[in-house]
């Protein structure tokens, strides 16, 4: 019993660390923000270079982010990690 409380424990520990820790970035040049990550998903509007985001998400080649009041999806090689220089 022990053992299962503390598995879950430390598995709600992870998810809220995961949570806390979003990442920020810069978009290298303009890019759609979609509202699914793939290509032909609905565009959500514009995410202007040099706009600052939060990542929320990673799904393979798309990173999930917020800008602003807007949540969507944008390719990863459109965005730099961490502050711009």
């Amino acid at each position: 019993m022990n053992v299962m409380r503390t598995g879950l424990l430390v598995l709600a520990m992870l998810a809220m660390q995961g949570a806390l820790a979003a990442e920020t970035g810069t978009a290298l040049k303009a890019e759609v923000m979609r509202a699914e990550p793939f290509g032909d998903a609905k565009s959500l509007g514009t995410v202007a270079a040099g706009e600052k985001v939060s990542i929320l998400k990673k799904d393979g080649g798309w990173l999930k982010v917020k800008s602003g009041k807007r949540t969507g999806w944008v390719r990863m090689l459109s965005i730099s990690k961490g502050a711009a220089g």
